[in-house]
């Protein structure tokens, strides 16, 4: 991509951004990393190659956990000079918001030391590129691989390899598993097992049920919701409780099949969305564990397993008021919420 394309969509007249130029590449490269607060928040990911910088939108910030894989969408070649640009992008203008400087630092260009050695430029062409970065907060090997599809979007994955700075269990890019959820769009990690003692005899539902990987981190949002209006309990406030909470809890609820009371907007008042779930969305993650059970009209109902933390904070978060057991065709209350 050729600075022409960045040149066109930006008014220099009422953007800061730095002009489109080509300048002489640095003799040790270096690479930037820029938190873009657009219309979404995101990560621009950018590295200095032929006198300018090939960049990437990360829609999540990097993570040091190799096991995450972010995807990072190519967007055209930006000047070397916006390395250094932080600040507001005029409302009406292409990529409107504010830009901070997240990461920043040299690198080396891992593709040179390979038997058929590839300038960056070389790798982005093949679809493969790997870098070693030595920045503030992301360090170690970076891959970035084009992904295969019908998409005409020219789509890459952006993946920590396996180091000695590589994390697992990482959500940011600091290789920290953080167990405050600070803000509405960080993702949190469960970093301590909930200590759980399970019962010597197992439902013979959840006993049929291959149990899916342990997932390694849990992403909530709008944790600066108001929940509980007349005490101005936040989600997150109702995130923690419950991470205290859950050793206590999940004795009498692991291998049990539950119905949810879900209230996604808290007790907002009388107008506020309330609804019963027993089938889990197709969207809820695959870690969670389901036990099959037909219904009354013999229809099969996947119903959610609450066997760990992670899956409890995960329903919290949904909204949960109450998780009911289901035992026969009659069920015990247990409030998470209420």
């Amino acid at each position: 991509m050729a600075l022409e394309t960045y040149k066109q969509k930006r008014n220099f007249a009422k953007t800061p951004e730095p002009r489109a130029q080509r300048a002489v590449s640095h003799q040790k490269p270096f690479f930037v990393v820029q938190e873009h607060h657009a219309s979404r928040l995101h990560y621009d990911f950018r590295l200095e190659a032929d006198g300018v910088l090939k960049s990437w939108a990360v829609p999540k910030q990097p993570s040091h956990d190799p096991a995450v894989k972010r995807l990072a969408a190519r967007v055209e070649d930006h000047p070397l000079d916006y390395a250094d640009f932080k600040g507001v992008i005029p409302k009406g203008q292409y990529g409107a918001g504010v830009v901070k400087i997240w990461d920043r630092g040299s690198y080396e260009n891992k593709l040179a030391t390979k038997p058929q050695a590839q300038t960056v430029t070389e790798g982005i062409e093949a679809g493969h590129v790997e870098v070693r970065l030595h920045g503030r907060k992301l360090k170690g090997d970076f891959a970035l691989i084009r992904m295969n599809g019908r998409s005409k979007k020219d789509n890459w994955l952006l993946i920590k390899m396996k180091d000695k700075q590589a994390r697992s269990g990482s959500a940011d890019g600091n290789g920290r598993t953080g167990r405050e959820v600070t803000n509405p769009t960080r993702v949190y990690t469960a970093a301590r097992r909930s200590g759980r003692s399970r019962s010597s005899t197992v439902s013979p539902v959840a006993a049929s049920i291959p149990k899916p990987l342990h997932p390694r981190s849990v992403e909530f949002s709008h944790a600066n919701k108001i929940m509980f209006p007349e005490m101005r309990i936040t989600k997150r406030d109702v995130l923690h409780f419950y991470e205290k909470i859950a050793a206590r809890l999940l004795p009498h609820l692991c291998d049990r099949p539950v119905t949810l009371e879900r209230l996604p907007e808290g007790l907002a008042g009388k107008g506020a969305p309330y609804f019963w779930q027993k089938n889990i969305p197709p969207y809820y993650p695959a870690w969670i564990p389901r036990a099959e059970l037909p219904s009354e009209t013999g229809k099969p109902v996947h119903y959610a397993l609450v066997n760990d933390c992670e899956t409890l904070l995960y329903l919290v978060n949904q909204g949960a008021r109450d998780i009911t057991k289901r035992c026969g065709n009659k069920g015990q209350a247990v409030y998470l919420l209420g």
